[in-house]
């Protein structure tokens, strides 16, 4: 069921309806959630491997505003609830249930990231989808663009 800590009156989609508009709902795999991306996990990003056999959809960004840091100098961000600084960019994925167990692991859920429900829009949906939160991240430099890739070529790229 939807989250209802979120300000929205958008209805949620059957999985299948979104597959459908996607000509992914004949595709064989067992997918069972869509997961928001926006850090090592990306396309081109050190983490992307652990999404290979699961269905990329498109670039997306969230609805609502959250704050992007730089949580370990380049390494990896981090996407905070507060305070609500700009909408974060990412990728959409639909992954199976043993995928998003791996991720769990790989987040460190929910010690270290937790998971949440937000809504996310791609040029051709909006669905809800799992992202990874940190709840407190102090003194980190904050990704104004909310855009990891973009924030590593302006920061780092010389």
């Amino acid at each position: 069921s939807p989250d209802p800590t979120l300000n929205s009156n958008a209805k949620e989609q059957p999985m299948s309806h979104v597959l459908s508009c996607f000509d992914l709902s004949g595709d064989g795999r067992d997918l069972r959630a869509f997961v928001f991306v926006y850090g090592t996990l990306r396309q081109g990003h050190s983490n992307n491997n652990l999404l290979r056999n699961d269905v990329f959809f498109a670039e997306a960004n969230t609805v609502e505003r959250y704050t992007m840091v730089d949580a370990a100098g380049g390494a990896f961000p981090a996407v905070v609830m507060e305070p609500p600084t700009c909408t974060i960019h990412g990728d959409l994925y639909a992954v199976t249930d043993e995928t998003l167990a791996r991720l769990d692991r790989l987040e460190g859920t929910p010690h270290h990231y937790q998971r949440r429900r937000v809504l996310v829009e791609t040029d051709e949906e909006t669905v809800f989808a799992w992202i990874y939160i940190q709840l407190d991240v102090r003194d980190r430099p904050i990704v104004e663009s909310g855009d990891w890739s973009r924030y590593l070529i302006d920061t780092y790229a010389t």
